[in-house]
């Protein structure tokens, strides 16, 4: 079976997407299921003969999540601290932190990746979840070169083995 490639970047980290109105209806009865590429964000259908529309839990979230475990800064309005995160997507992450931070506020991030000398800096990330020591963050506001910075550094994520991945995340 031949993997399904973005129709923008070409590459095939791709996943299903969720329906999201009437045109995706449309499409769907014309068996063309939506994707979306996890590194470049580009939604896209493809013909999907066959194949189950339905989707599990993991699969209704847009981008996939990859288990990480690096350090955070973050700053907002009034509240700042620190943390660690713990999942990391294109447009996203997860963390744990001390601090208590509510649902909707809006903080900026340094991101200190493994194997990168300089951090990743997000002007802008909505928190989406606050449950107990856990924050769940949108990325809003990331400059062009960031992003990239950041798409590569998942694309390696994605490429690399998990021997090397523990490595690289445990030796720093």
């Amino acid at each position: 079976m031949q993997s399904i490639q973005c129709r923008h970047c070409g590459l095939d980290f791709v996943r299903p997407s969720r329906q999201s109105g009437p045109i995706d209806r449309v499409l769907a009865g014309l068996h063309l299921l939506p994707y979306r590429c996890q590194l470049c964000g580009h939604r896209f259908w493809v013909m999907g003969w066959g194949k189950d529309a339905s989707m599990s839990q993991d699969e209704k979230r847009e981008y996939q999540r990859l288990d990480v475990s690096f350090p955070i800064f973050f700053k907002g309005e009034h509240e700042s601290g620190e943390g660690t995160v713990t999942a990391l997507s294109i447009r996203g992450c997860s963390l744990e932190t001390t601090a208590r931070i509510r649902h909707g506020t809006t903080v900026s991030l340094i991101l200190h990746l493994p194997g990168l000398r300089v951090p990743i800096e997000v002007d802008a990330a909505i928190v989406k979840a606050a449950l107990g020591n856990r924050l769940g963050l949108e990325f809003v506001d990331l400059d062009a070169g960031e992003k990239q910075r950041l798409r590569d550094h998942i694309e390696t994520l994605i490429v690399t083995g998990p021997d090397e991945l523990r490595k690289m995340y445990l030796n720093r």
